[in-house]
């Protein structure tokens, strides 16, 4: 499909692992959709890549993040691309909540039952 299906991606070396909740695979399912829809698959595959890239970009540098401590102690935010990546980084994982697009509400979003 696009590759974010599995829900953890183990990178090489002591790297943490990325895992997506179910949540942030949807998010990412509807981000190519509409990527897809409004800019075509040459376009969608540039910013796929690139979400891609930020994402692991912050597996390697989770601090990089803003603490959130409004959505849980432990939880953070970092922008990539167009989107906001919000998430919780462990010794061995950095767990991808959701990734949401600024103009959509983001406390409403965390508030769900799935977030």
């Amino acid at each position: 499909m696009n590759g974010w299906d599995d829900p953890s991606i183990q990178m090489s070396g002591r790297s943490p692992r990325i895992v997506f909740s179910p949540a942030a695979i949807h998010d990412l399912e509807e981000i190519v959709r509409y990527s897809l829809r409004e800019w075509g698959s040459v376009r969608a595959k540039r910013y796929d890549s690139s979400l891609r890239q930020g994402i692991l970009h912050l597996a390697h540098h989770p601090n990089l993040g803003q603490a959130r401590p409004e959505f849980g102690q432990s939880i953070r935010s970092f922008s990539v691309e167009s989107h906001v990546v919000i998430y919780e980084a462990t010794d061995t994982d950095l767990i991808v909540l959701r990734i949401i697009h600024p103009r959509q509400d983001v406390a409403e979003i965390m508030s769900e039952p799935d977030a």
